[in-house]
Formats: C-alpha cells, structure tokens, sequence
C-alpha cells in the first residue's frame, strides 16, 4: 500500500510540474509622474508591478499585469481645503511576439490593452 502511494504521489508530482512547463512570473517597480499643463500640481505614484505569463510556443506568449501603489502624494487644493491622495493603478493582458534568435537575447513586441 505504501508503495502505491508513493508512485500516486510522484506521478501527481510528475504531471503538475509537466502542466507548470511555459509559465513564468516577474516583478518590477514604476513611478508614474502626472503635471498637467493647466493645473499648478503635479504628484507622482510609486508602484509594485506583478507580471505572470505563459509561453504558448518559442515565438508566441500571454501575459497579465497588475500594479499597486507602494508610495502616493497627498495634496490640499487651496480653495477647497479638502486633502486628496493620487496614487496610479493599472491591470493589462499583453501578447507578446519574440523574434527567434540562436543566442540569449530574444527581442520581443507587446501589444495588448491596459486599464
């Protein structure tokens, strides 16, 4: 019985880490910087960036990121009074084409939308 068990738990471990081929993660930092033309302010959104992806084929993957604010602005309008915190957040779903290449640099394209 322990015998059995043991090759249900290896052929389990086995096809999970088949199925969990082409997957990737990644994680990056941004600062987004906003001063609009007409308005005195301007405030800048320091961000998190969490990326999760799957390569479909050599030339072919999907991808989907998300970021949260690390550090946001705080600013009181004069007239108002009223204090308001700007912070940026964006979540987007990319294609992503890479040219292949015999060597370790692999020049890519994205395209895909953004919210």
């Amino acid at each position: 019985m322990k015998k059995l068990a043991t090759v249900a738990t290896l052929a389990i471990l086995t096809a999970s880490s088949v199925s969990a081929e082409g997957f990737y993660v990644g994680a990056g930092i941004s600062q987004e910087r906003l001063s609009p033309d007409d308005a005195p302010l301007s405030f800048k959104s320091t961000n998190a960036i969490a990326l999760i992806g799957y390569d479909i084929n050599d030339m072919i993957s999907v991808e989907a990121e998300t970021s949260l604010p690390v550090s946001k602005d705080n600013s009181t309008e004069s007239l108002s009074e009223i204090p308001t915190d700007f912070s940026v957040y964006h979540t987007a779903v990319f294609a992503k084409f890479t040219l292949p290449t015999s060597g370790s640099f692999k020049p890519f394209a994205r395209a895909g939308m953004t919210k």
